[in-house]
Protein backbone atom coordinates (compact mmCIF):
# COMPACT_ATOMS: atom_id res chain seq x y z
CA UNK A 1 0.00 0.00 0.00
CA UNK A 2 1.02 3.58 -0.69
CA UNK A 3 1.71 5.95 2.21
CA UNK A 4 -0.61 8.94 2.28
CA UNK A 5 1.57 11.44 1.72
CA UNK A 6 0.39 15.16 2.44
CA UNK A 7 0.75 17.92 1.26
CA UNK A 8 1.58 20.89 3.67
CA UNK A 9 1.76 25.40 2.33
CA UNK A 10 4.96 26.81 4.25
CA UNK A 11 3.74 29.93 2.83
CA UNK A 12 1.48 32.48 1.64
CA UNK A 13 0.63 33.34 -1.94
CA UNK A 14 1.65 35.99 -3.49
CA UNK A 15 -2.22 36.75 -4.12
CA UNK A 16 -2.84 36.20 -0.06
CA UNK A 17 0.01 38.64 0.68
CA UNK A 18 -1.32 41.07 -1.33
CA UNK A 19 -5.34 40.72 -0.02
CA UNK A 20 -3.47 41.00 3.82
CA UNK A 21 -1.73 44.51 2.68
CA UNK A 22 -4.32 45.93 1.09
CA UNK A 23 -6.79 45.41 3.53
CA UNK A 24 -4.58 46.36 6.10
CA UNK A 25 -3.45 49.55 4.67
CA UNK A 26 -7.70 50.33 4.15
CA UNK A 27 -8.10 49.63 7.77
CA UNK A 28 -5.11 52.61 8.61
CA UNK A 29 -6.83 54.48 6.88
CA UNK A 30 -9.97 54.48 7.99
CA UNK A 31 -8.61 54.49 11.73
CA UNK A 32 -6.48 57.82 10.79
CA UNK A 33 -9.68 59.46 9.23
CA UNK A 34 -11.41 59.13 12.62
CA UNK A 35 -8.52 60.54 14.31
CA UNK A 36 -8.40 63.56 12.27
CA UNK A 37 -11.93 63.95 12.49
CA UNK A 38 -11.76 63.38 16.46
CA UNK A 39 -8.62 65.72 16.78
CA UNK A 40 -10.44 68.93 14.22
CA UNK A 41 -13.74 68.51 16.88
CA UNK A 42 -11.11 68.55 19.82
CA UNK A 43 -9.37 72.01 18.39
CA UNK A 44 -13.17 73.48 18.00
CA UNK A 45 -14.17 72.75 21.57
CA UNK A 46 -10.76 73.87 22.72
CA UNK A 47 -11.51 77.22 21.31
CA UNK A 48 -14.78 77.51 21.97
CA UNK A 49 -14.69 76.48 25.96
CA UNK A 50 -11.19 78.82 25.89
CA UNK A 51 -12.76 81.50 24.60
CA UNK A 52 -13.08 84.99 26.16
CA UNK A 53 -16.76 85.80 28.33
CA UNK A 54 -17.91 88.45 25.57
CA UNK A 55 -17.51 86.11 22.78
CA UNK A 56 -20.46 84.19 23.02
CA UNK A 57 -23.18 87.54 23.60
CA UNK A 58 -21.13 89.20 20.37
CA UNK A 59 -21.60 86.62 18.19
CA UNK A 60 -25.10 86.25 18.83
CA UNK A 61 -25.72 89.72 18.90
CA UNK A 62 -23.49 89.69 15.45
CA UNK A 63 -25.65 86.70 13.57
CA UNK A 64 -28.59 88.70 14.79
CA UNK A 65 -27.25 91.75 13.23
CA UNK A 66 -25.57 90.29 9.65
CA UNK A 67 -28.63 87.90 8.82
CA UNK A 68 -30.98 91.23 8.91
CA UNK A 69 -28.81 93.57 7.15
CA UNK A 70 -29.35 94.31 3.67
CA UNK A 71 -26.13 96.27 3.16
CA UNK A 72 -22.59 97.30 5.15
CA UNK A 73 -21.19 100.71 4.78
CA UNK A 74 -18.58 103.04 6.79
CA UNK A 75 -18.52 106.17 8.06
CA UNK A 76 -15.84 107.72 10.13
CA UNK A 77 -14.54 104.82 12.04
CA UNK A 78 -17.94 102.97 12.39
CA UNK A 79 -19.24 100.13 11.13
CA UNK A 80 -22.53 100.38 9.48
CA UNK A 81 -25.07 97.19 9.46
CA UNK A 82 -28.74 98.90 7.53
CA UNK A 83 -31.52 96.36 7.48
CA UNK A 84 -34.44 95.32 9.27
CA UNK A 85 -35.20 93.88 13.08
CA UNK A 86 -34.34 96.87 15.31
CA UNK A 87 -34.74 96.39 18.57
CA UNK A 88 -37.07 94.68 21.03
CA UNK A 89 -40.19 96.72 21.70
CA UNK A 90 -41.97 97.26 25.07
CA UNK A 91 -43.99 93.99 23.91
CA UNK A 92 -41.24 91.95 23.63
CA UNK A 93 -41.08 91.91 19.75
CA UNK A 94 -39.04 93.38 17.21
CA UNK A 95 -39.86 96.00 15.27
CA UNK A 96 -38.89 95.04 12.10
CA UNK A 97 -38.49 98.72 10.95
CA UNK A 98 -35.29 99.71 9.15
CA UNK A 99 -32.53 100.22 11.20
CA UNK A 100 -28.62 101.43 10.93
CA UNK A 101 -26.80 99.51 13.48
CA UNK A 102 -23.66 101.04 14.41
CA UNK A 103 -20.05 99.45 15.84
CA UNK A 104 -17.99 101.96 16.68
CA UNK A 105 -14.58 101.62 19.30
CA UNK A 106 -13.95 104.57 21.72
CA UNK A 107 -10.68 105.27 23.75
CA UNK A 108 -11.41 106.15 27.44
CA UNK A 109 -8.17 106.93 29.24
CA UNK A 110 -5.69 103.82 28.60
CA UNK A 111 -8.62 101.36 27.61
CA UNK A 112 -10.70 100.90 24.15
CA UNK A 113 -14.44 100.22 24.42
CA UNK A 114 -16.47 98.65 21.28
CA UNK A 115 -19.88 99.66 20.92
CA UNK A 116 -22.88 98.55 19.49
CA UNK A 117 -25.97 101.03 18.40
CA UNK A 118 -29.20 101.33 16.69
CA UNK A 119 -30.05 104.28 15.23
CA UNK A 120 -33.70 104.26 13.43
CA UNK A 121 -33.18 104.75 9.71
CA UNK A 122 -36.18 106.44 8.88
CA UNK A 123 -34.66 109.56 11.51
CA UNK A 124 -38.21 109.59 13.81
CA UNK A 125 -36.92 107.78 16.83
CA UNK A 126 -34.20 108.71 18.97
CA UNK A 127 -31.24 106.01 19.53
CA UNK A 128 -30.57 103.42 21.70
CA UNK A 129 -28.33 103.32 24.23
CA UNK A 130 -24.85 101.80 23.51
CA UNK A 131 -24.40 98.53 24.53
CA UNK A 132 -20.76 98.10 25.20
CA UNK A 133 -19.70 95.13 23.39
CA UNK A 134 -15.94 94.14 24.43
CA UNK A 135 -13.63 95.92 26.53
CA UNK A 136 -9.78 96.39 25.06
CA UNK A 137 -10.68 96.29 21.50
CA UNK A 138 -10.86 99.12 19.08
CA UNK A 139 -12.79 98.05 15.85
CA UNK A 140 -14.36 95.37 14.42
CA UNK A 141 -14.39 94.33 10.60
CA UNK A 142 -16.06 91.91 8.24
CA UNK A 143 -14.23 89.98 5.08
CA UNK A 144 -15.38 87.61 2.51
CA UNK A 145 -15.41 83.80 2.91
CA UNK A 146 -15.36 81.57 5.85
CA UNK A 147 -12.52 80.20 8.08
CA UNK A 148 -11.32 77.11 8.18
CA UNK A 149 -10.86 76.65 12.04
CA UNK A 150 -12.34 79.55 14.91
CA UNK A 151 -9.60 79.92 17.82
CA UNK A 152 -9.34 83.33 19.17
CA UNK A 153 -5.41 83.18 18.34
CA UNK A 154 -5.00 83.47 15.05
CA UNK A 155 -4.40 86.70 14.14
CA UNK A 156 -4.36 86.74 10.62
CA UNK A 157 -6.08 89.79 9.09
CA UNK A 158 -8.78 89.43 6.97
CA UNK A 159 -9.01 91.38 3.88
CA UNK A 160 -12.36 94.28 4.49
CA UNK A 161 -15.34 93.92 1.93
CA UNK A 162 -16.36 97.07 0.04
CA UNK A 163 -19.09 98.43 1.56
CA UNK A 164 -22.61 97.97 -0.45
CA UNK A 165 -24.57 94.45 -0.28
CA UNK A 166 -22.98 91.82 2.21
CA UNK A 167 -22.11 87.83 0.84
CA UNK A 168 -23.86 85.14 1.67
CA UNK A 169 -20.71 84.18 3.70
CA UNK A 170 -18.63 86.29 5.94
CA UNK A 171 -15.84 86.24 8.00
CA UNK A 172 -15.50 88.82 11.35
CA UNK A 173 -12.85 90.11 12.98
CA UNK A 174 -11.93 92.34 15.88
CA UNK A 175 -9.07 94.55 15.94
CA UNK A 176 -7.51 96.39 18.89
CA UNK A 177 -5.67 96.14 22.19
CA UNK A 178 -7.42 93.11 23.86
CA UNK A 179 -5.19 92.28 26.68
CA UNK A 180 -4.06 88.95 25.86
CA UNK A 181 -3.33 89.74 22.49
CA UNK A 182 -2.00 93.12 22.02
CA UNK A 183 -2.84 95.21 18.91
CA UNK A 184 -3.86 91.99 17.00
CA UNK A 185 -6.79 90.27 15.41
CA UNK A 186 -9.06 88.44 17.48
CA UNK A 187 -11.15 85.79 14.43
CA UNK A 188 -14.72 85.56 16.33
CA UNK A 189 -16.15 83.32 13.69
CA UNK A 190 -17.52 82.44 10.04
CA UNK A 191 -21.07 83.67 9.27
CA UNK A 192 -22.98 81.80 6.43
CA UNK A 193 -26.30 83.76 6.23
CA UNK A 194 -28.15 82.46 3.67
Amino acid sequence: MKDATYNYRLAFTSVEVLAATTLASALMVAVLGILAGVAKKERILDATLSSPPWHDHLTRQLERDLRHARTLKRQGGRLILVGHAGSVNAMGQRSWLPVEIHYYGVHVKSDTLLFRQEYSADGLSSPSAPELMVQGASRLEIGPGTLTTVHPSNTTPIMPIADGVLPSRLQVAIYGDYPDNANSVIYLRSFVLY
